[in-house]
């Protein structure tokens, strides 16, 4: 797949969502920035093959074993 900058993209491995920067042809390399759960910037770069594009989740995207599943009351709420 030819990932291009803003791209929302995972490790095939599984990794937290991370956003294209840049991509370098010769080596082909990705280069990726995310954020961990406290804030804190992360920056790397990875081989093409290692990547996948992140496909959000939506409604119309789910499987109908999850549709209409009831939502969790929380108590005191």
């Amino acid at each position: 797949m030819t990932f291009k900058v803003g791209d929302m993209v995972v490790l095939k491995s599984d990794s937290p969502v991370m956003t294209v920067t840049a991509v370098d042809k010769k080596p082909a390399l990705v280069h990726t920035v995310w954020f961990t759960d406290r804030g804190v910037e992360r920056r790397a770069h990875f081989p093409p093959s290692a990547l996948e594009e992140h496909l959000p989740v939506s409604p119309e995207t789910l499987p109908a074993r999850f549709k209409g599943t009831p939502k969790v009351k929380r108590e005191g709420k």
